[in-house]
């Protein structure tokens, strides 16, 4: 919990990955060419106060996710149901997939500008204090299917690596953010 090299406070914790999630996700993960806004609920949220149960600031959307995938599969469009919330020390993101054909707002679901392959993905991250506020656990939990031509041995076999990944993206884009460079 310190906005220092390497790692970062909790404050940023929560503004770089509950707050805009989908679109701060797409700054730091270079193969996220999208996070394309379907529908959002913030303003239906208000009349709640944005408060569910104990989750303050809640924040529902769906959103189409765009990634790049290398030559020679094509890039594919995770549509995705997105709701994140916090309390005074904790923080989530959940993303589910959600079918969006036929539904207003999409950009990417018919491929008629590029071809697309509609793909699976859920997640869970959490982040909470620690050691009355001295350390922050940041906890990601994934599930996918790329669809298409790929196996699911074969991509069972990249997800352990791109979560590190992440971990390095959001830290270093966090970093980015600090000095006014992102």
């Amino acid at each position: 919990n310190a906005a220092k090299e390497g790692t970062a406070s909790w404050e940023e914790f929560d503004m770089g990955l509950r707050a805009e999630h989908s679109r701060h996700e797409m700054e730091y993960t270079p193969d996220v060419q999208d996070a394309h806004l379907v529908l959002g609920w913030d303003e239906g949220l208000e009349g709640l106060g944005r408060r569910v149960g104990g989750w303050g600031e809640v924040g529902m959307s769906v959103v189409e996710m765009v990634h790049h995938i290398p030559p020679p599969l094509n890039d594919r469009v995770f549509p995705v149901l997105v709701v994140t919330a916090r309390k005074a020390e904790e923080l989530l993101v959940v993303q589910i997939p959600v079918e969006v054909k036929g539904m207003p707002g999409t950009s990417y679901n018919s491929n008629q500008f590029r071809k697309l392959q509609d793909g699976m993905y859920c997640s869970i991250e959490r982040a909470e204090l620690l050691d009355t506020g001295a350390k922050v656990k940041w906890q990601m939990a994934t599930a996918s299917d790329a669809k298409g031509i790929l196996p699911m041995w074969m991509q069972k076999m990249g997800v352990p690596g791109a979560v590190v990944k992440d971990v390095g993206l959001f830290i270093g884009w966090t970093a980015k953010q600090r000095k006014g460079k992102a």
